[in-house]
């Protein structure tokens, strides 16, 4: 803009130094002709500078960081964006979050673990933690407000019901029940697939053995007290973790998969079990006789068990 003004400015003073001059008539097409390039050309240079302008003020100033995005907004939409925030968050501490009936941490601990400024519109609750019998994992409604009132009172009644105070402009509610059904079918699919190696060791190993003993239980070792590389004998009361099962899982059973760090763990970060010593009362069919069975099995923060049981494969 100052760029447009100087060149106007300048325009203004040759003209008035021409007008002072005698005007002959040879000269006054061609001044007008001048005049009305210089016209043309300082529309052209004001228009560009008004364009310029326009731009540096449409454009933000200094770019803004993921990480320190604030929903200090209106809408419903950017409420959406808070919750996929505080799910992708949350998914990665269910068993902290969901795993007692108190929720651990205060509202302001959530938006400051994602990154999100609550000094100012934004607020968070959870509810209290709810189930149905028939469900095996437990899971919370939440909700996220945007209230300019210090004193605001929204919040959940025991009854798991959130209830908006005056002066909420906008408010959404959602669950981790998702995150937690997940959880659970990842946690089974963990151990079922365990149940299958163990399955194709059995057969790997009967189809090695030159007896080819039908009698011989290969989801353990044959002496307890020195298994070497079979599958050591554990109880369901050892609680025995599936990473004592590595070493068994070598020749014959190479090319088979590994037994890494995803499949030793539940989705909620605790070890996956097996037991092949049945005792007396459990699941598993007798020890002495086939088909012979192994155990697999976890424990979810809910103070329930995921079991899958590995059978002897029919050969």
């Amino acid at each position: 803009m100052v760029e447009a003004r100087n060149v106007r400015g300048a325009l203004v003073r040759a003209i008035a130094r021409r007008g002072r001059r005698r005007p002959h008539p040879g000269r006054q097409h061609g001044a007008a002709l001048a005049l009305g390039v210089l016209a043309v050309f300082a529309a052209a240079v004001a228009m560009l500078s008004a364009s310029v302008a326009l731009e540096s003020l449409a454009a933000p100033a200094t770019p803004r960081p993921a990480s320190g995005w604030n929903p200090g907004v209106r809408a419903e939409p950017d409420l959406a964006r808070v919750r996929d925030r505080i799910l992708h968050w949350y998914a990665g501490h269910l068993a902290q979050l969901d795993g007692s009936d108190a929720f651990p941490l205060t509202p302001v601990d959530v938006l400051r673990a994602v990154d999100l400024d609550a000094a100012a519109r934004l607020r968070f609750a959870a509810g209290p933690r709810a189930g149905s019998t028939a469900s095996p994992w437990r899971s919370r409604r939440l909700a996220i407000w945007l209230s300019p009132r210090s004193d605001d009172r929204s919040g959940f009644g025991a009854d798991g019901v959130f209830r908006p105070d005056a002066g909420v402009t906008s408010s959404l509610e959602f669950s981790s029940e998702a995150l937690e059904r997940e959880a659970y079918a990842v946690s089974e699919r963990r151990l079922r697939s365990l149940a299958t190696m163990q399955e194709l060791r059995f057969v790997a190993r009967l189809r090695a053995d030159p007896d080819h003993d039908l009698a011989r239980n290969w989801f353990r070792a044959a002496d307890c007290r020195n298994p070497g590389d079979e599958p050591p004998c554990a109880s369901s009361a050892d609680r025995a973790p599936v990473t004592a099962l590595m070493a068994s899982l070598g020749q014959p059973f190479a090319g088979g998969p590994e037994l890494d760090d995803a499949r030793a763990l539940n989705a909620w970060g605790d070890p996956n079990r097996y037991d092949n010593l049945p005792l007396d009362g459990d699941a598993l069919p007798a020890g002495d006789r086939p088909p012979y069975a192994m155990r697999l099995y976890t424990t979810t923060p809910f103070g329930g068990t995921i079991d899958v049981v590995a059978v002897q494969p029919v050969e």
